[in-house]
């Protein structure tokens, strides 16, 4: 969260609208001479609770609901570049869709003039794929110089377009229908889309590739083959880009090569240069940055990918980012799957499989949401070795080396799935669409969230609340500093490249701790009196300090159990069906040993430490508390998902 870009975009919107156009009155208490609404009447004209948008302007409010973005996006009468920016102060990403889902039909006139200067052939479409602007290149492309009012109709049912996209059912078809399918689902209500439809499934040729058509991204680069009127047989290779005044329109530019032959590869990957490397070409690093374990936790970054070169062979130290900070990378795949559909995966039992490595902190809180909901039949579960190989996070521990849902043997195959150009780390959680093979999200901030409030239809009868509506501003709260100090702090620490940096992050982490200790001595869990989203994110750090970030991360002030409540606390959460049988030690200290050759570079696995403490007394339910609240305890883990007991 950006909290000073946040407050002056938000304050310099609202200085821009009157009290008077919304039917208010301008408040008249002595010392206010601000311009425009009030913080108290935008709650009152959003029937939002007092403080609700103060909390908002100010940067209090960490993780904001979308609604209450959307609310104050129009209130304000953002445009599609304001309300980009919102989120992104806000929320620390890109919006899933524009505010106006109108956005994207109309267009400013100064692209006419830009798609003059483009040499090659090119045009604008609006979101329905009706042709907005076009240059004489493009035009060209027609036998007879006439440019279709509708870029999708031409291509899809066109008889014309047959004979100009040459080998249209083989290299085309695939390509262009599945775009259709795909805009249908996002829009089902688009009048031109529809009509575009009922033209295929009417086509005798194109209706049976329609029907099987699968999900298709558009990949910059793409080379199809094309009969130019003019220029004869060629090859197009495409790029598209979206205006940021419109978004859902696109810019597409066709670059035209005649030939019979395909070009062999595709285009280098362009990137700007490292600070060091003073200029020229930036080396391909095989990955960048896990999303949060790549290897260990954005879940985890794929072997030693902390956090810029996920895939470093043996004996490389590319886990570490040369800068004296760890910084950890944001995840790259972030749909959510929701009870609307309203990003394209709706809920749905069986579609889709959670990747985890039971090593990773990170991937551990889905498992134990998972488990504590009562999701095991409804989300299918892979897991993957500890310790990963160059290619990424593995699936040595199924037969034949495959995972036997998904049918891969890495996990960056269903990221490429996703993005064929994907070049970035593989990080677990991954929760992955079973039809298609595609990775939908990597985002493990959001991921256990959504188990929690989208997959309600699917709990088992007694499912927990972990994220109770009347306590999220303050379970927010302490997740945030626990995420920015713990969660994450032990790697800052544990990466760390110069004293300073590690100093700064070991002061963090146990002034956090000891302010947690302290919360802790007189109330069982962190928000109120029940388990929640906030004590299994810090559950998933605390399993792991003594066996490894004591030692390993060099967090060693003290360990676990010379707390005697954090200890306590511990334990209790160990101990309370959902958690403690999630856990697998012989896993944790494998990956984290094994795997940071820069830390460790003998590999060597430590013995310690005596496990059988998680198993004592902790008392802890002397201070009250319902760890379920109304609900009950999960049943057994299904069998092929036990762990070792200690």
């Amino acid at each position: 969260m950006d909290k000073l870009a946040l407050r002056l975009l938000l304050s310099e919107r609202r200085a821009s609208i009157t009290p008077e156009s919304q039917g208010l009155t301008r408040p008249t208490r002595q010392g206010r001479r601000a311009r425009g609404l009030s913080q108290a009447q935008i709650d009152q004209i959003l029937h939002r609770a007092p403080d609700t948008y103060g909390r908002l302007e100010s940067g209090r409010y960490p993780n904001p609901p979308v609604d209450l973005l959307q609310d104050v996006a129009r209130l304000f009468r953002m445009n599609e570049q304001e309300w980009i920016a919102l989120w992104r102060y806000a929320l620390g990403q890109d919006p899933p869709r524009p505010l106006d889902f109108r956005s994207g039909e109309e267009l400013p006139g100064v692209w006419r003039d830009i798609l003059g200067g483009v040499s090659h052939p090119a045009y604008v479409n609006d979101r329905s794929w009706n042709v907005l602007a076009h240059n004489a290149p493009f035009e060209a492309l027609f036998p007879h110089g006439r440019v279709p009012a509708n870029a999708m109709r031409w291509m899809a049912v066109e008889q014309e377009a047959r004979t100009v996209l040459a080998d249209w059912e083989t290299a085309w078809a695939p390509v262009v229908l599945p775009q259709l399918r795909v805009a249908l689902a996002a829009d089902p209500s688009d009048k031109t889309l529809c009509a575009i439809e009922q033209d295929v499934l009417a086509d005798p040729v194109a209706a049976p590739l329609y029907a099987s058509a699968s999900a298709y991204s558009h990949l910059d680069g793409d080379e199809r083959p094309l009969r130019h009127p003019a220029l004869g047989h060629g090859w197009v290779t495409m790029s598209a880009a979206q205006p940021l005044a419109a978004p859902g329109s696109r810019l597409i530019i066709l670059v035209f090569r005649p030939g019979t032959r395909r070009r062999r590869g595709r285009p280098p990957v362009l990137r700007a240069p490292a600070e060091d490397e003073g200029g020229g070409p930036s080396p391909d690093l095989g990955g960048r940055g896990p999303g949060p374990d790549v290897v260990g936790g954005a879940g985890h970054p794929a072997r030693g990918g902390y956090p810029e070169r996920t895939f470093p062979p043996r004996g490389r130290t590319g886990a570490v980012r040369d800068s004296a900070e760890f910084t950890r990378s944001a995840s790259r795949f972030t749909d959510r799957i929701t009870a609307d559909g309203g990003d394209g995966w709706p809920v749905e039992a069986g579609r889709y499989r959670l990747v985890v490595s039971r090593a990773c902190p990170w991937a551990s809180r889905s498992l134990v949401v998972r488990r504590l909901l009562g999701l095991e039949e409804a989300l299918s579960l892979a897991v993957a070795d500890p310790v990963q190989d160059e290619r990424s996070w593995r699936f040595t521990l199924d037969p034949d080396d495959r995972d036997p849902v998904l049918g891969i043997r890495f996990l960056s195959e269903a990221y490429r799935a996703r993005d064929e150009e994907y070049e970035g780390g593989v990080s677990v959680p991954a929760v992955v669409d079973v039809p298609s093979g595609r990775v939908v999200s990597n985002d493990y901030q959001r991921i256990t969230l959504d188990l929690s409030t989208e997959w309600r239809s699917l709990h088992r009868e007694g499912a927990p609340d972990l994220y109770p509506e009347a306590l999220r501003d303050e379970i927010d709260e302490r997740m945030e500093g626990i995420y920015q100090d713990v969660n994450n702090g032990v790697y800052k620490a544990g990466f760390a490249k110069r004293q300073e940096a590690y100093d700064a992050a070991y002061a963090r982490l146990f002034a956090r701790l000891d302010q947690v200790s302290e919360h802790l001595a007189g109330q069982r869990y962190l928000v109120g009196d029940t388990i929640t989203e906030a004590d299994v994110r810090l559950f998933t750090t605390l399993v792991r300090f003594d066996a490894v970030y004591h030692g390993h991360f060099k967090c060693n002030r003290n360990k676990l159990t010379e707390d005697r409540v954090l200890w306590a606390y511990a334990r209790d959460l160990f101990q309370t069906p959902g958690f403690g049988d999630t856990v697998d030690f012989d896993h944790i200290k494998r990956h984290y040993y094994v795997v940071h050759e820069d830390i460790n570079p003998t590999r060597v696995v430590p013995r310690g430490p005596d496990l059988r403490g998680w198993r004592a007394p902790h008392h802890r339910e002397e201070l009250g508390g319902r760890p379920f609240g109304d609900g009950t305890p999960p049943p057994p883990p299904p069998p092929a998902e036990v762990v070792q007991p200690l």
